[in-house]
């Protein structure tokens, strides 16, 4: 039976939780140059980076992450509009559009 499965089957609302206390010098380190790769199922802390050992998982992840980013679409939020911020506003978050610009701004 897997790590994992064993650690829900303990039960409860917590049995989603693995529990882990990794120190930072534990961890492995990942970067564009060192991909990490884990069987979360297997190591839910994350300590055994299998990304060596298989390559061609890691090929198809990062194929399909590839296509991912291509399908990116850049927000269309407006730029911050100073009036918004709410000193302006009795330290209150409004829709400040539906006041009259506040003098201090101008």
């Amino acid at each position: 039976m897997q790590k994992l499965e064993m650690l829900r089957k303990a039960g409860g609302r917590d049995s989603d939780v693995c529990g882990c206390v990794v120190t930072v010098f534990q961890r492995s380190h990942c970067d564009a140059a060192v991909p990490c790769l884990f069987n979360v199922a297997e190591d839910p802390c994350e300590m055994d980076n299998v990304a060596s050992s298989r390559p061609t998982e890691l090929a198809r992840l990062r194929q399909m992450l590839k296509a991912y980013n291509q399908t990116y679409v850049t927000a269309l939020a407006p730029p911050a509009d100073p009036t918004s911020n709410p000193k302006y506003w009795n330290y209150t978050w409004t829709n400040w559009k539906d006041y009259p610009r506040p003098a201090i701004i101008d």
